[in-house]
């Protein structure tokens, strides 16, 4: 799978099958998306390969009290990716970014505690209150 920020500057190649899709609901993703949810991916760290485009990036210390670096298009600002210390062998990937966003389809979303009244995903998409590994030991 292929990806890019909006400008097209930064062009990306996930070199693995994906491992899982997901919403997440936290709060500094309702922020980062300008919406209600992200919808993120997970490959292997290694998987990524960022083929053009400068990233910034910056670190912060998320709701599950793990730090998030969050990596972003230095030209239009466009978030792409995230790298937790909690999990050091994946990655995350805005799924908005990818060429064919409808490849892949999100299967369980997180931090439901922080879901908007007005916003609501599926009745049969898995749910968790808070990450999924918090509850089940299954996933960021």
């Amino acid at each position: 799978m292929k990806g890019e920020c909006s400008c097209g500057s930064v062009r990306y190649a996930l070199g693995a099958a994906v491992q899982g899709v997901y919403y997440c609901h936290c709060r500094d993703c309702q922020r980062l998306s300008g919406s209600a949810y992200h919808v993120l991916g997970i490959v292997p760290r290694a998987s990524l390969q960022v083929a053009s485009g400068q990233l910034s990036s910056y670190t912060k210390t998320a709701d599950s009290g793990h730090a998030m670096v969050r990596e972003f298009c230095t030209a239009c600002g466009t978030p792409l990716f995230l790298k937790g210390t909690r999990f050091p062998e994946i990655v995350m990937f805005t799924v908005s970014s990818l060429d064919d966003p409808e490849a892949i389809r999100p299967g369980f979303q997180i931090w439901t505690a922080s879901q908007r009244s007005w916003s609501r995903i599926h009745a049969d998409v898995q749910s968790f209150k808070r990450g999924a590994l918090d509850e089940q030991g299954e996933s960021p």
